[in-house]
């Protein structure tokens, strides 16, 4: 079966999480929303926006920060644009 690299975090965090012998614990809130918190954290630890940006971002503020755009805008707009 073929995953994706996003895919197989959440299958191997799931497949970790069942492989206890009781499953009660998977009814618990706290255990899901530690296991919910764990997933979100491995999926974008490398898709980061601020890490996509590192350099180029400041770089490109930098040079548009005497032009007409607001600054928050222009940061909204960074944040959607293709990495070089």
């Amino acid at each position: 079966m073929f995953m994706n690299q996003r895919t197989q975090v959440v299958y191997s965090l799931l497949a970790e999480y069942v492989r206890s012998p009781s499953l009660r614990h998977m009814r618990e809130e706290r255990s899901l929303a530690k296991l919910a918190l764990e997933i979100v954290t491995k999926l974008d630890k490398d898709s980061s926006v601020w890490k996509k940006w590192e350099g180029p971002r400041d770089k490109i503020l930098g040079a548009a920060i005497e032009c007409w755009i607001p600054k928050a805008d222009m940061l909204d707009f960074l944040d959607v644009a293709p990495s070089a």
